[in-house]
């Protein structure tokens, strides 16, 4: 894991970890979905339904939820002694051509504790997360394998951007129950 520290209006953690998943399930159960969400959305690129829990997802959340505990620590010292429960609310994949059209347009999840996004495909050229209140618009350009976990409040976009291959995600949010 590792953590970079931002500052919007307090310093806080936005987490990188790698995981290590299934992510040629993922990438078939997607595209079997496919665009349910036609552009309708802050993600203007394909996007399954916001309640995406097949299989593949839901082994993705356990393993998210798994280091949930690490990302909480962030927060509060003293996670072990709060009696919290995080659960997933929601879970969707959107895939992005890399035709420099798709993005995702600037938005926060301002009543989860939490969001996340997991990197099904990297290209090593393709749009990075940005969070464009930070001070100094951080910004990171994630890697297959990664699991990205930040406050729910930092508003968040992807950029459009011209890369080969496709840029494969699933996102969604926690709170704690």
């Amino acid at each position: 894991m590792r953590c970079i520290k931002v500052r919007q209006t307090i310093e806080e953690d936005i987490c990188v970890f790698k995981l290590d998943e299934d992510n040629e399930e993922l990438k078939r159960c997607i595209y079997a979905r496919g665009d349910q969400k036609k552009s309708s959305t802050n993600v203007k690129a394909l996007m399954t339904d916001y309640r995406t829990f097949d299989a593949p997802f839901r082994k993705l959340g356990d393993s998210i939820l798994q280091h949930f505990p690490d990302f909480l620590r962030t927060y509060a010292s003293n996670y072990k002694e709060l009696d919290v429960h995080p659960e997933i609310v929601n879970m969707w994949g959107a895939a992005y051509k890399g035709n420099d059209l798709d993005h995702t347009v600037p938005h926060r999840h301002l009543t989860f504790f939490c969001g996340f996004c997991y990197y099904v495909e990297a290209p090593s050229n393709c749009a990075p997360i940005v969070f464009p209140n930070t001070f100094g618009k951080y910004k990171i350009h994630p890697e297959k394998g990664d699991l990205i976990m930040f406050g729910g409040h930092l508003q968040h976009s992807v950029p459009t951007a011209i890369h080969d291959g496709e840029r494969i995600v699933v996102a969604g949010n926690i709170r704690l129950l």
